[in-house]
């Protein structure tokens, strides 16, 4: 029993061990592209109102990006009773930002 958990261990640092000099560094340079997406709704299949977006972001300088966005939203809802109600509804939107990602040594990159 403590020679298969001695194996066990040994194997999993030397996994760890491997993994940690498998990775590179990556950080985002100037000319770096990204394609962004957002979805919202349908929130534990409750069915909420949809909203969604697509856009890009582009490095200006290392660290430093510009981002655009268009959104869309639709909802539909009925309200039983007498009467009964229906409430459609549709939404448009553009977004757009400055993003400065925080000069760390990490592939995990903070940035607001």
């Amino acid at each position: 029993m403590k020679h298969t958990l001695l194996i066990l261990i040994s194997a999993l640092v030397l996994l760890g061990a491997e993994e940690t000099h498998a990775q590179t560094l990556n950080i985002a340079k100037q000319g770096d592209k990204a394609v962004l997406f957002n979805f919202v709704g349908l929130s534990t299949l409750s069915l909420n109102a949809y909203q969604g977006g697509i856009g890009g972001k582009y490095f200006i300088a290392d660290g430093m990006a510009i981002r655009a966005m268009l959104l869309f939203g639709i909802d539909n809802r009925t309200t039983s009773g007498t009467p009964q109600f229906t409430d459609n509804s549709l939404s448009f939107g553009i977004g757009g930002g400055l993003e400065y990602h925080l000069p760390v040594a990490t592939n995990i990159s903070p940035y607001f």
